[in-house]
């Protein structure tokens, strides 16, 4: 998408990916309001979410901005995973707005591994695309900027004078390093086009051992280049990135591999770029999502001969040559609409089943999804013809759906955005792709346990306990001496998994302390215990 347009979403959903004899999209009634989560950042502001994850500790994290009559705000929300809002442990009711320019973009977010959360995008400090400025934010635990990070929070950096940047993925390596990647583009001034990428410390400053002589920081030059970068952060700890480029002036699809060290990978395509012959649109949405083995999959839009576009999904071995196991010749091509209308797929993700699951919209406002087999056909499982229709909107101005992310065991979150809220808001949603997981029981829980994470902690750890029978919970936090700390449950609970929030005060100093379960059956029945070591570091 040519910047500075950004990635209007505002919808994060858990779905089960489902097994063969999939029928419509369930809404789950346990998730809020009849499996609707709607947030706004402010009457009179749009809220377009651009990013979702879920935290180590199952909470849910919604990202983007939210703009308004003062400027454009980052716009983070962190949620249970029952859908309520964290109203007490992060930010106000659960909602961060973040602003340092006039305009400040989110489109990424990760989590570090002590709980800190790292955003990506841009800023701009006028009207002109020459002020786009690619911008690294990070927060604490509890959303407060960190303003041990670099310039109080984030740093913004210019890759040469004139060109605009933005990033659009980001990584937080083991040791709390930062890995950025996204685009620049020649503005009107001048300026290159191009990847770039871009590697700090822990601090927020360049990581002088990565890339070459601009000290932390590479650019690959690629030509015209009209969308904002897809990246997919590989398991070798290199990445790759897609875009709409112009070759020989004609549009493609062009692909790009790095390893960890930032540079272009010899063995992939020719010097590390491919060209992979599709006819792109300059408006289309990229997106890229990879197997553990190194082959990858991306999808976008592409022209539709007699006027529109149509989804076209493509797999590629490691190398960067398609997959003729898939489709044909590598690709599946997905219609949606006739005529002039354009349909867009927003985002993919492959299941745990190896099916894959594209979202997106048809036209401009109406959000569909389509699932493939593995080998790139249309799902007749799912809805029939393999694709489902949704209306998720409360009025009549249309929804989207964009991105779309496993997040483990058969659950997915997606992202979209309801337009006839307040000029547009977030609005999560969690249902399943059949009725596996909504109309029937979850298996049984076989035995007591006890466990958390974040674990070591700094401002909170989720403690979760599954019972295998209904009973009396007392789940008590204590320290090294014995001493109460905190009582996180005291009362019934069924049979199940369940999930209680330890949030100590500033005054609770680091150390270790225990978590202890008791559970006692009814009638007189057995009592078990089960204890969980807690770090709570300072």
């Amino acid at each position: 998408m040519p910047a500075p347009t950004h990635r209007a979403l505002a919808l994060a959903l858990l779905l089960a990916a489902a097994p063969a004899g999939a029928a419509d999209p369930q809404f789950d009634p346990t998730f809020g309001a009849s499996g609707f989560v709607r947030v706004g950042f402010g009457a009179g502001y749009s809220d377009e979410p651009t990013c979702v994850l879920t935290q180590p500790d199952g909470m849910l994290l919604s990202g983007g901005y939210s703009s308004g009559p003062d400027g454009i705000y980052v716009a983070i929300a962190r949620h249970f995973p029952n859908g309520l809002p964290d109203s007490s442990g992060f930010g106000a009711a659960g909602q961060v707005k973040f602003r340092a320019h006039y305009r400040d973009y989110l489109n990424a977010l990760a989590v570090a591994p002590d709980g800190r959360i790292v955003g990506v995008g841009m800023r701009m400090t006028n009207n002109n695309t020459s002020s786009q400025r690619a911008t690294v934010y990070r927060f604490l635990p509890d959303g407060t900027p960190d303003v041990t990070f670099a310039d109080s929070g984030s740093v913004t950096i210019h890759f040469d004078e004139f060109s605009s940047t933005e990033f659009t993925g980001v990584r937080v390596l083991p040791d709390g390093r930062i890995r950025a990647a996204g685009r620049m583009n020649r503005s009107s001034n001048g300026g290159n086009h191009g990847w770039i990428q871009l590697q700090l410390g822990a601090n927020g400053h360049s990581d002088p051992a990565f890339g070459d002589s601009l000290g932390g920081r590479l650019h690959l030059e690629t030509g015209l280049q009209f969308t904002q970068p897809a990246v997919e952060f590989l398991a070798d700890g290199g990445l790759l990135m897609a875009s709409a480029v112009q070759v020989s002036g004609v549009m493609h699809y062009v692909l790009v591999r790095f390893d960890a060290a930032g540079f272009a990978v010899p063995g992939f395509g020719a010097g590390g770029r491919v060209d992979t012959g599709i006819l792109a649109r300059t408006t289309s949405e990229v997106s890229l999502t990879s197997y553990a083995d190194g082959r990858f999959i991306l999808a976008a839009s592409t022209p539709r001969a007699g006027g529109g576009a149509d989804w076209l999904v493509a797999r590629f071995l490691a190398d960067g040559s398609p997959d003729s196991s898939f489709g044909v010749g590598g690709q599946a091509v997905i219609q949606f609409s006739t005529g002039g209308i354009s349909d867009e797929p927003n985002d993919v993700c492959i299941l745990g089943d190896g099916r894959i699951l594209v979202v997106g919209q048809s036209g401009s406002a109406t959000p569909v999804m389509a699932r493939l087999t593995d080998v790139g056909a249309l799902d007749p499982s799912f809805d029939g013809d393999g694709k489902v229709t949704l209306d998720l909107s409360s009025g009549t101005s249309g929804s989207t759906l964009h991105e779309v992310r496993v997040t483990g065991g058969d659950k997915v979150v997606t992202l979209g955005r309801d337009r006839s809220v307040n000029n547009g808001d977030f609005v999560i949603n969690r249902f399943g792709l059949d009725v596996v997981g909504v109309e029937e029981p979850p298996p049984p829980v076989r035995a007591l346990r006890l466990a958390a994470g974040p674990n070591p902690l700094r401002d909170h750890t989720t403690v979760n306990f599954d019972l295998p029978a209904g009973g009396h919970v007392t789940l008590e936090v204590f320290d090294a001496a014995g001493r109460i700390v905190s009582v996180l449950a005291d009362g019934w609970r069924a049979a199940g998994r369940h999930l209680e929030a330890w949030r100590p005060e500033r005054s609770v100093p680091g150390g270790v302390y225990f978590a202890r379960l008791t559970v006692r059956e009814p009638a007189g029945g057995a009592t078990q215990r089960r204890t969980v070591r807690l770090v709570r570091l300072r």
